[in-house]
């Protein structure tokens, strides 16, 4: 008997611009920077270039991301 193949999914890539999602995500919080409370260093850029990222995975679910910095 011949086995049956799996009907899959296509694989689903998605390339985001790095530098272009810091830049954005830094200006956002401009007026109002997040920092860490010990050393009052500003994390706005790392906090809203993670929750886009985070964001795209959850909606687009790929197969494949790739992250792009110049």
């Amino acid at each position: 008997m011949p086995t049956k193949k799996k009907a899959s999914s296509p694989a689903r890539l998605i390339i985001l611009d790095g530098h272009a999602l810091i830049h954005r995500a830094y200006f956002a919080f401009n007026k109002q920077p997040l920092t860490v409370r010990q050393t009052g260093e500003v994390v706005s850029a790392v906090y809203g270039f993670a929750n886009t990222v985070f964001t795209v995975i959850d909606q687009l679910k790929p197969t494949h991301v790739a992250v792009a910095l110049d």
